[in-house]
């Protein structure tokens, strides 16, 4: 028996184009963005249960048709436009009735594909590595040779940043346009490579790569994989979460 969740995100698709509506000006319907349509017919997440009746009225079906597959050659038939009933039907009632459906059709149904497998094989390879610097004499720095210890961020030889002077943390204001390795916590816009290892905490809006080796991980949305990190909380992850001890994410979409 196909997954409740898979019917639904294909009947939504199908009713759809039947209808002759683009994504947009359905979800212009629901008062909604088409990001939203758009998650719900790729199996990313499914219509908030509030929504049921109205979705279903835009289709003219039944609420309960849009859980049970439809043939694409053979569409189900728009139902006729009821006349006005005397008093509002129970909305309560038909939700509950709806829920009994779905709970009775996901028991018999295969493991929801949103269920996640992940692979935790212990990858021993030790994180890289962060050599002891040579005493080499920099001209040119903008502070004083004063015998104060400084953390600061370099790209190859450029300076990136001020010294670190609160917490040790490593301030970027704008994007980093390519891998990070860092034996200090950073906060930064936007990464657009990897993120090989951070010893502390990382905190950014986007990494365009994988997180590897990484303490604590606080971003919107990491476009890579992320393995081998103590704490992790971002909105989307588009890639597999592997050997990580704690994880709070509204999406991970594994690969392929």
């Amino acid at each position: 028996m196909e997954n409740v969740t898979a019917v639904l995100q294909k009947n939504l698709t199908l009713l759809r184009r039947r209808a002759g509506l683009t994504q947009e000006q359905f979800a212009e319907k629901l008062g909604l963005s088409f990001q939203a349509v758009s998650k719900w017919e790729n199996g990313l997440s499914c219509p908030d249960i509030a929504l049921l009746p109205e979705i279903a009225a835009i289709y003219g079906v039944e609420i309960g048709q849009l859980f049970t597959p439809i043939d694409p050659e053979n569409p189900p038939a728009s139902r006729e436009e009821d006349p006005a009933p005397d008093s509002a039907p129970d909305l309560g009632s038909a939700i509950d009735s709806l829920i009994r459906s779905v709970t009775h059709q996901v028991s018999q149904s295969i493991p929801s594909p949103k269920k996640m497998e992940f692979d935790f094989h212990w990858d021993n390879t030790p994180p890289p590595s962060f050599e002891t610097a040579l005493p080499v004499r920099v001209e040119g720095l903008p502070w004083e040779d004063d015998g104060v210890y400084r953390a600061v961020l370099f790209r190859g030889r450029s300076l990136v940043t001020p010294p670190a002077a609160e917490k040790g943390v490593l301030a970027v204001e704008e994007g980093l346009d390519s891998e990070l390795l860092s034996a200090f916590s950073v906060a930064c816009d936007s990464i657009e490579g990897d993120v090989r290892c951070v010893l502390g905490n990382l905190t950014c809006d986007s990494v365009e790569g994988d997180v590897l080796y990484c303490g604590s991980v606080t971003c919107d949305a990491v476009e890579g994989g992320v393995t081998q990190c103590a704490n992790v909380q971002c909105d989307e992850i588009n890639g597999t979460v592997v050997q990580c001890q704690t994880v709070h994410c509204d999406e991970i979409n594994l690969e392929g």
